[in-house]
């Protein structure tokens, strides 16, 4: 029969510490663990960010501790044959891999809260190295790259050079973005798919919160993202992990855990106040708390407000904290204001659109936006802008000079008389 793998990654365990939310990264955490045991899996291997915290706090770290000896339940199907060897206690029940994630990373040097697992025999900890684990009726080789800063981390890789282990199935687990798969838009993955070394089966990266699923060549790259949201993100819909078979082709399932609903909602305003802007945002809460849902926890709530206020209006003058009060008890609320614009600059993002479609050269539409800005400044500019613009680009500097000090001039002797 063939040989069971869970991936796991980026539990978080104390995330949110002082909120309502403290409690669901370790009921997830224990639920996917959980899962897996049940499902039968001979090996757990875990994508990095076990913790929040590089240094969790004791009541974290002995919770932790109390789900990750989930593993005890089963007992253990494999046996170490090669590579990193780990702790006796280790191999007693389904076996745990893991490598440190960002969350997790010390500086040289420093010990890192997955040594300190490993040296309590709960898990195996791997960082640049492999491990090698037989059942009765195959050998796997699983190989680990452990979180490493992104501007380190193609040339790290390079070095490294893991190679597939000769009679094996072979796994490279990682902790980095990866490609166009990353945590954020603003990160820039330095390692690319073409850069990842060929030959191996499976291909497992956490760092990336969302689930994903590519190919690197005719091997799967799999993507089990967070087990618990903590970003909020549309595509953040559906959290837990795989479940892989090591047939002759790389079989995977993803298996779901049940976490708090998330609506992700845009509401779309166009020029209007902001005590109408908070009554349609509460109208628009209302209706979702009508939806059905399948968790009976107050659902997580992330409504993106867009569109542009009435002239006047600031969005930072709108009391997202007092929203979130009112529906606390019913609802965790999140509400992003920043694609939200004042009247102001929705008037000056309707001119810039305007010009755009205009057929003018960009002087043109230079001087346009430079005439608006300059009389919004200024009451009784010295200069048009075509004028200012002739003189700045076309005459000399002794020139401009004279004729800024002769207009000077001729404005005084005006407004005095003389």
């Amino acid at each position: 029969m063939a040989m069971k793998i869970a991936l796991i990654s980026d539990n978080h365990l104390g995330f949110k510490w002082g909120t309502p939310r403290f409690e669901d990264a370790f009921e997830q955490a224990r639920e996917a663990f959980s899962k897996a045991l049940e499902k039968g899996a001979d090996l757990i291997l875990v994508g990095g960010d076990i913790f929040e915290k590089p240094t969790p706090s004791l009541e974290v770290l002995t919770r932790t501790l109390e789900i990750l000896n989930l593993r005890l339940r089963r007992e253990s199907t494999v046996v170490w044959k090669g590579g990193k060897k780990p702790k006796p206690q280790a191999l007693q029940g389904t076996p745990i891999i893991s490598l440190h994630g960002n969350h997790e990373w010390r500086s040289k040097g420093q010990t890192n809260v997955l040594e300190t697992l490993e040296a309590a025999g709960v898990l195996i900890y791997l960082n640049l190295e492999n491990i090698i684990f037989e059942s009765p009726e195959e050998r796997v080789a699983i190989h680990g790259m452990s979180y490493i800063p992104e501007r380190y981390s193609r040339e790290v890789l390079k070095q490294w050079d893991p190679k597939p282990v000769e009679g094996a199935r072979n796994i490279l687990l990682l902790h980095q973005s990866l490609g166009s798969f990353v945590f954020e838009d603003r990160e820039q993955a330095r390692i690319q798919l073409g850069d990842l070394p060929t030959g191996f089966d499976l291909y497992v990266c956490g760092h990336v919160h969302c689930r994903g699923e590519t190919m690197v060549g005719k091997s799967p790259l799999l993507f089990p993202g967070s087990t618990e949201r903590t970003q909020l993100l549309e595509a953040e819909k559906v959290k837990g992990f795989y479940l892989v078979e090591l047939a002759e082709e790389v079989k995977y399932e993803f298996v779901e855990l049940n976490t708090r609903d998330f609506f992700f909602e845009e509401l779309n305003v166009q020029g209007i106040e902001l005590a109408e802007l908070e009554k349609q945002v509460r109208l628009k809460i209302e209706e979702i708390l009508q939806r059905p849902r399948r968790n009976p926890k107050p659902p997580l709530i992330k409504l993106r407000l867009t569109g542009s206020l009435a002239k006047g209006a600031l969005g930072s003058e709108f009391d997202v904290q007092r929203i979130a009060e009112e529906f606390s008890g019913r609802a965790l609320l999140e509400i992003d204001r920043t694609k939200l614009l004042s009247g102001i600059a929705a008037e000056k993002a309707e001119l810039v659109r305007k010009l755009r479609e205009q057929p003018l050269s960009l002087r043109e539409k230079t001087l346009h936006l430079l005439e608006e800005y300059l009389a919004e400044m200024v009451r009784e500019p010295l200069f048009n802008i075509s004028e200012l613009y002739q003189l700045l680009t076309e005459e000399k500097e002794e020139t401009v000079q004279k004729r800024v000090e002769d207009t000077i001039r001729a404005k005084v002797q005006a407004e005095v008389g003389g």
